[in-house]
């Protein structure tokens, strides 16, 4: 054979070892779930359109058009062990070296006419196994993800998402201070929504989202604390993904937690980020800066988070004021307190935004501002 027929007979199957390595990488994840007794939520293969859609028992498997790398998302929370959690992320290392030793057992059994093919395929592995050994840190829709040996070490070093998890239970006390929180039937479908990771990729399941907890909100069986919650939810999404439907419904979600919460105790951060965001700069700026604070604590996700929003809300502000020197100078203290735990990670594309438009000093509002005009004018 012709060194360019070698080429591309290793290049042909180390493609098909990559496909392969990835749905076996995946599998790797499943099984080593089921055996340490970890639900899982979901299983994504591959990259691009959706192809298929289904549910496997619990789980919801998503393949998509180009079969290349994937996730498997878990139920975990702080009080699961560490062990079982490390074991589950060395699962698809695991597959993957099943499928090289495979190789290599097929090397000494099958005819040298098949070398160059079981070359391409064990050339991938080696490579997937590789990709996964060495913590690293992926992009995706602006986001940073870790890689498997990564979310090891974050594990270690105790700023994995876990270690500042909260369950739904404990978002809802956090409405509620000093007693416990009362949930109804629309809490059920509201976890849902809210442990699903589908939101942040998925804009025909954030439609879906929306219509449900719009319905819900609409109704009269919701407890107040879980309308703050919903509606916390929706304008954090907004707020963060900027997707269209959702940001022409902020000046009336603003308005309806401003009912709920009139004095802002609980949710100052939220509605000052709001009025930003619709271009009520002074304003925003004001309500904000009331509740800001120099020290948060990163393992307390709502000092945190709150100290990320508020801090990013306030640049934005500065810079449509005129002081974007300022406004960027904020944000490196945002960057790194996003650094202090993978969870915060969900947040860097705001920060970004906002950085370019500090930068560009263009100031868009997503949409018309005269619901919050209102609602400003009230607090």
């Amino acid at each position: 054979m012709s060194f360019l027929s070698i080429f591309a007979t290793v290049l042909w199957w180390m493609l098909v070892g990559f496909v392969a390595g990835t749905i076996a990488h995946e599998a790797g994840h499943c099984a080593a779930a089921a055996l340490t007794s970890l639900p899982i939520r979901k299983v994504r293969i591959g990259a691009g359109e959706v192809w298929l859609r289904t549910r496997l028992g619990a789980a919801e498997l998503e393949l998509r058009m180009v079969p290349l790398g994937g996730f498997v998302w878990i139920t975990a929370d702080r009080k699961t062990s560490r062990s079982r959690l490390v074991l589950f992320m060395l699962g698809g290392i695991a597959a993957n070296s099943a499928l090289l030793g495979a190789v290599l057992w097929l090397e000494h059994v099958l005819p040298r006419a098949y070398e160059d093919a079981l070359a391409g395929f064990g050339i991938a592995q080696v490579a997937l196994i590789t990709g996964s050994l060495i913590p690293l840190w992926g992009r995706a829709f602006g986001i940073r993800f870790a890689n498997d040996a990564m979310q090891v070490l974050l594990l270690l070093r105790g700023r994995h998402t876990l270690d500042v998890h909260l369950t739904y239970e404990d978002l809802l006390a956090h409405y509620t201070p000093g007693r416990s929180p009362r949930m109804t039937e629309a809490s059920h479908g509201l976890r849902e929504q809210i442990t699903s990771g589908r939101l942040w990729f998925d804009q025909d399941a954030r439609r879906q989202a929306l219509e449900t907890i719009q319905a819900e909100l609409g109704g009269t069986v919701m407890s107040p604390e879980e309308r703050l919650l919903a509606l916390d939810l929706l304008i954090s999404r907004a707020l963060i993904l900027r997707d269209p439907v959702f940001c022409d419904h902020l000046g009336d979600w603003e308005r309806q937690i401003a009912e709920l919460d009139p004095d802002g105790a609980l949710t100052a951060s939220t509605r000052g980020a709001v009025l930003v965001e619709l271009g009520q700069f002074a304003a925003g700026k004001l309500v904000l800066e009331r509740v800001a604070r120099p020290d948060f604590n990163p393992y307390d996700p709502f000092e945190a988070m709150d100290h990320i929003m508020v801090q990013s809300f306030i640049a934005r502000a500065e810079g449509a004021l005129g002081a974007p020197h300022a406004g960027r100078h904020r944000l490196v203290d945002v960057r790194r307190a996003i650094r202090h735990n993978q969870a915060y990670e969900w947040l860097r594309p705001l920060v970004e935004r906002i950085d370019r438009e500090l930068i560009a000093g263009r100031y868009d509002s997503p949409a018309a501002p005269a619901s919050a005009a209102d609602a400003s004018a009230a607090s």
